[in-house]
Order: structure tokens, then sequence, then C-alpha cells
């Protein structure tokens, strides 16, 4: 069965798929749909988790053929979680994970997340398997108004009622961003109030205004080490949602690589004022095509950091992205510790 991220918690209503894949272009939809899918099994008594990453393929099949052959010693079902980026899998992967897949026992569910399916792969083995004997979920992002919808959906199951003019509002502060938003619903519960209006989206937000996106990018792009570090622990402190600083990083990263053609997969939203836009071709004019390569390695390393550990693991590794980002205006790179 194949269908769309926002179909999937109905989808998930009625059914329990042993093998689920998740692509797309839109990489905290696909969070949202992992995380969906972890609480779904969890409520099933499906909690052991295995995470195998596909950075060297020929290793992470080896993995998951282990992992298929070998029964948990812990837990009678389990979760095992891959996932994959960069180039497709060459003629005898294919034919290896194709393998994997027959092998895997009944007791086991695979989730395999990735950010590109091609026409040519969704005619392969393994593509057909997840479609006929599981579910195929496409994550794009979501236009204006299927975003308003979808976090209505949300709000209810939260057990809070946004009239339209909130919804507008909450759409407009978290820019479609969907775990941004739902971290959002999240804070917006503790007002305890069964509705909520404009007025209540706009207290609820009214501490994480002191700072705003546009005053990290101005920071970052003027070398203001001290503003950063004290604009990303006012962010860490007011719960301003993690998932939306690393959206808005992405953006300005991609900025800065459209000069060597290195292309995010998100599209850029940055300030459109003369005054950003001055200030953004000045400084990405210094930065090198080996710095833009370290930037996007760096970026990579943190989504996986969030996609496996979670927001408390992924402040520090933010921070010091900033930081380096700010200092190859200088030449300098501060390595992570």
């Amino acid at each position: 069965m194949q269908i769309q991220a926002i179909q999937l918690e109905p989808y998930l209503e009625k059914h329990t798929p042993q093998f689920v894949l998740l692509y797309g272009n839109d990489p905290f939809l696909i969070e949202h749909s992992r995380t969906t899918l972890l609480q779904h099994y969890a409520d099933k008594d499906i909690s052991e988790k295995e995470v195998i990453t596909f950075e060297n393929k020929n290793n992470a099949l080896s993995t998951l053929h282990a992992c298929v052959q070998s029964p948990s010693l812990f837990a009678t079902q389990r979760v095992i979680i891959c996932l994959m980026s960069g180039a497709a899998f060459t003629k005898d992967e294919k034919n290896k994970f194709a393998e994997a897949l027959r092998m895997m026992p009944p007791s086991d569910t695979l989730i395999f997340v990735t950010e590109k399916v091609t026409k040519a792969q969704q005619k392969d083995t393994w593509y057909q398997y997840f479609s006929n004997k599981g579910v195929v979920v496409s994550h794009w992002p979501l236009a204006a108004k299927a975003y308003q919808t979808w976090l209505g959906a949300q709000a209810h199951g939260l057990g809070i009622r946004l009239n339209n003019d909130a919804i507008q509002t909450l759409a407009q502060y978290t820019q479609g961003n969907v775990l941004a938003g739902r971290q959002m619903l999240e804070q917006l519960v503790l007002l305890n109030k069964p509705t909520l209006e404009t007025s209540d989206i706009l207290e609820g937000l009214s501490y994480q205004n002191k700072y705003e996106m546009r005053d990290l990018y101005f920071a970052i792009l003027e070398a203001n080490i001290n503003l950063v570090t004290q604009i990303m622990a006012h962010f860490k402190s007011s719960h301003h949602p993690l998932p939306l600083i690393l959206w808005g990083l992405h953006q300005l990263v991609q900025q800065a690589c459209s000069q060597y053609n290195l292309q995010l997969i998100q599209t850029a939203v940055l300030p459109r004022d003369m005054i950003f836009q001055r200030l953004m071709q000045q400084k990405m004019s210094q930065i090198s095509q080996p710095h833009c390569q370290y930037l996007l390695k760096q970026l990579a390393h943190i989504d996986k950091l969030f996609k496996t550990h979670g927001i408390a693991q992924t402040w520090h590794e933010t921070l010091s992205f900033c930081l380096n980002f700010l200092t190859l205006q200088k030449n300098v790179l501060i390595e992570n510790d």
C-alpha cells in the first residue's frame, strides 16, 4: 500500500504493518512519521529498537542480515530502523536487501527511511516488498491549507481546539515545519484551555519571541560569538522548537552553498529585506567550497544525532555548528568535542 504522510495516523488506527518505507524531501515530516510509528509499536508492546545507518551500505546490509538471523535476547518483538541517504543501491545491494526482507521473521518490524525513491527503484524487488507486504509513506512539504488542517487535527488529538485565526498564526510562526508545530501545540496544552484563540497563541509565544531565527542569522553572519551563545541559551531555556532551529540553519547553509551548486533539500525561506540580503551576499562570498562541504557534513551529523538520540543530545552539537559557521568567515574551524 502507498499513502501520504498525513494519512499515516488514520492508517495505523486499523493496521500494524511489519514493513514500512518512509521517503521524501521533508526530513522533519519523516521524523514525525517515525515518532508516530514508534509510539504505535510501543502501544503494541514492541519497544526494543535496533538502529542501522547506511553510510556504508555493504556493512549496513551485512548488519541487517545478521540482525534478522539473530533473535532478540530481551524481547519477543523488536523494531529495526534503517537510515539511508546518498546514492541508490547497486544491483548486488538490491538483491542483498531483498533477501534480508524475505528472511525477516514475523517478530521483527522494519522501518526503512531514505530521501528519494525513483520510478526505476519502484520496480525493484525490495520496493515491491514494502508496497505489497507493508506500507510506503511519501513525505512532501505540506501546502499552506494542508498544513493548517494538519495542525487542527494534531490539536484535536491533544484535547485542544484552535479557532481559524489561531491556526493561521501558529502556521505562520512555525513556517510549515510539522515537528515545530507539534512541539508548539504540546506547549500550548499547558495553558489548560479547551479552545485557543490568537491571543493565547501569542501569549504562549511571548517569551520565546525575545529572539527570533532572524536574530540568530544576523549573529552568525556578523560573527558575534557572544550573541550566538546567548540566543541559543535562550532558545534552549524557553523550549524553542529545536526542529525549527535546525530547519532555519539548513536554509542558511543552502544559500551559502548555492554559489557552488551544492543544494540541500529544503527551499530557502530567509528574510527578504535589503539589509539582510546585502549582509548575506557579503559574508557568503567569504565561505569557500570546502567550507560549504564541511557545513553540509556537520548538518548531516546533527540530523542523524537528532533522529537517533532526540533533542536532549542535540543542543550542544547545534551550538557548536553555529559557532563553526560564524568562524568560517575567519577560516577557522572549531572542531566538535
